[in-house]
């Protein structure tokens, strides 16, 4: 892939996931702290207090199946498709996980033969403004999967 359909992809990628990847940390940031304040609370009554502990330890079997499954996902791609892997990472912003769960849902990028074609698989379509004689354009829109 050439430097500039490299550079292409990270532009899209970075406009696409950048805010949402922002915000993602946010709240996990958020709910780590959040888990650190519950852990501490007492409630009055014996049920709630047993209610709260069942819930924060659901929480941490969530949580480390998520990271088992995202550190097999790594694995995985590192493994098998170590070119995109590698290209994707290279992108500011996009880290192991981000990069596996790409090459999972885009599947083989070899079919796309241009960063177009992947632009519009992906859901970034140019948006347009037109009322009677006058059009106006609005830059991407991100209508899609990811």
């Amino acid at each position: 892939m050439p430097i500039t359909q490299s550079y292409s992809l990270g532009l899209i990628f970075t406009s696409l996931l950048g805010e949402f990847l922002f915000r993602l940390i946010c709240f996990f940031t958020r709910l780590s702290r959040y888990l650190q304040r519950l852990k501490l609370l007492t409630l009055r009554r014996l049920p709630g207090n047993l209610s709260l502990q069942g819930k924060v330890r659901v929480y941490k079997f969530i949580k480390l199946e998520y990271q088992q499954t995202a550190n097999h996902m790594r694995i995985y791609c590192r493994k098998h498709y170590r070119k995109h892997y590698e290209l994707l990472r290279s992108i500011p912003g996009i880290g192991g996980f981000l990069a596996a769960v790409i090459i999972a849902e885009c599947g083989d990028f070899r079919r796309f033969n241009n960063e177009k074609q992947f632009a519009s698989f992906i859901g970034l379509v140019p948006g347009i403004y037109s009322s009677g004689l006058s059009e106006k354009s609005l830059g991407l829109t991100h209508r899609g999967c990811l």
